[in-house]
């Protein structure tokens, strides 16, 4: 039976509630993609769910990069926001 991938992009996917949903899709009826605004703290996230997810590092208050993110990552299925910060997202 050839059963179809899905792909979930989780926003704020590098800590948190993020990356706890991250770490329970994960697996091989899955792709996941984590995203960030912090380089480091996503390459940590990113090695935790054993390097097998997509990854991308940008700030999600900022239109501009929202939008080349999106532009360039193709097809999914699923969209978690996730994203936090000092002061939120609100």
């Amino acid at each position: 039976m050839n059963e179809k991938i899905e792909h979930c992009v989780i926003i704020g996917g590098s800590s948190g509630i993020g990356l706890a949903t991250a770490r329970r899709l994960v697996g091989p009826a899955m792709k996941v993609t984590i995203t960030g605004r912090n380089e480091d703290k996503l390459k940590d996230a990113w090695k935790s769910l054993g390097g097998t997810v997509g990854k991308a590092a940008f700030d999600a208050t900022m239109p501009n990069e929202v939008r080349r993110f999106f532009d360039g990552l193709g097809p999914f299925d699923h969209l978690v926001l996730a994203a936090s910060g000092g002061k939120g997202l609100g």
